[in-house]
């Protein structure tokens, strides 16, 4: 077999191409790589098996097809671009995305724990502007398996947070740390960015 046989998979393992499937989840980056140039009905044909001849003379590139895909996906890390019949495959991507990890301490006097939100920014009637934290209604990091990939650990008093969030994803990520209580009133309450969208 020559090396066009062969595809690479995202791992560096090698599989025939007459045994790769494309049902599956798969990077965005090495799916464009490996796929991008091909066409649509081409691809189709050749790499899934419950399509039959829906996608047959699209002649999109799979690069077109995946970035078209991805402006309806904004904010989200993964999307699912093709359906077979009866839903028997799926072809899905992973978009870029990062991982964040943080640990929060959720009870106690000296406590901490994670928010989402925005940054508005306000203006003063001397022209000045200032920013304010906007809390979103879902208050903190939920796991929902297209926006975010969230993973809690409850280990004694603490949580360890695992996030897992596209790069466009609209609200920033904060941790709120309140101190002990002192005279009934928090001490040493501060704000910390973790991440917010690019």
């Amino acid at each position: 077999m020559s090396e066009d046989d062969y595809i690479k998979l995202p791992g560096g393992s090698l599989v025939g191409a007459k045994n790769f499937s494309a049902n599956g989840c798969w990077p965005e980056k090495w799916f464009i790589e490996t796929f991008g140039d091909m066409q649509l009905g081409e691809f189709i044909a050749k790499y899934t098996y419950s399509f039959g001849d829906f996608y047959k003379d699209n002649p999109e590139t799979m690069k077109s097809f995946i970035e078209r895909e991805s402006r309806s996906y904004k904010g989200h890390y993964i999307m699912y671009v093709l359906f077979g019949r009866d839903d028997a495959e799926t072809i899905g991507i992973t978009r870029e995305h990062d991982r964040i990890e943080v640990t929060t301490k959720p009870n106690g006097e000296s406590r901490s724990w994670l928010e989402i939100g925005t940054n508005k920014e306000y203006q003063y009637q001397n022209g000045q502007t200032y920013e304010k934290w906007l809390k979103d209604q879902l208050r903190y990091p939920q796991h929902d398996n297209w926006r975010l990939g969230v993973s809690r650990d409850f280990i004694g008093e603490y949580i360890k947070w695992r996030i897992i969030i596209a790069l466009d994803y609209p609200l920033a990520i904060r941790v709120i740390s309140r101190g002990p209580i002192i005279q009934n009133e928090f001490v040493d309450t501060t704000e910390r960015t973790i991440w917010k969208p690019r």
